[in-house]
């Protein structure tokens, strides 16, 4: 897991190919600009979905991904992402392998992370988390999460 500023988002070109694009596109787009939905930047080999939500005050789940790694992007607001390691979970929903997710929960202690406009979050198949939270109260969000396929 990675939690940065996308000022910084330059350094993380060295994780190959696929993030050095990822991170073109998010320095070089006008992020509150985007569009609600779906946009493919190579196919189902890289993709962002833009979303606006209020935050929640809590899910019931964690979420984890075997084939992409999220970056997810703070546009406008602020959100409480809650995280932990994936190996400390329980599976509570099965694997769906054409979503690409797996529903699970733990009973071990998990960091909250607050996460504001211009911030991201790399998440990878060994981290599991919860986004969409409130840090305190409700809140309006616009985030795009760029999927990253790994393989």
């Amino acid at each position: 897991m990675v939690l940065d500023s996308l000022k910084n988002a330059k350094l993380y070109a060295c994780l190959g190919e696929r993030f050095e694009k990822a991170f073109d596109f998010l320095l070089n787009t006008d992020l509150n600009s985007l569009p609600v939905g779906k946009m493919e930047l190579d196919g189902k080999k890289l993709y962002v979905a833009v979303s606006e939500y209020e935050t929640k005050d809590i899910l019931p789940d964690f979420e984890a991904h075997d084939d992409y790694a999220d970056i997810q992007v703070i546009i406008s607001g602020n959100e409480r992402i809650d995280w932990c390691e994936r190996r400390d979970c329980y599976e509570t929903v099965a694997y769906n392998p054409e979503k690409d997710i797996v529903r699970n929960n733990t009973d071990k202690a998990f960091t909250g992370l607050k996460i504001k406009a211009g911030q991201f979050a790399i998440f990878f198949p060994e981290d599991a988390h919860r986004p969409n939270l409130t840090d305190g109260e409700k809140k309006s969000v616009k985030k795009a999460v760029v999927k990253v396929l790994l393989h």
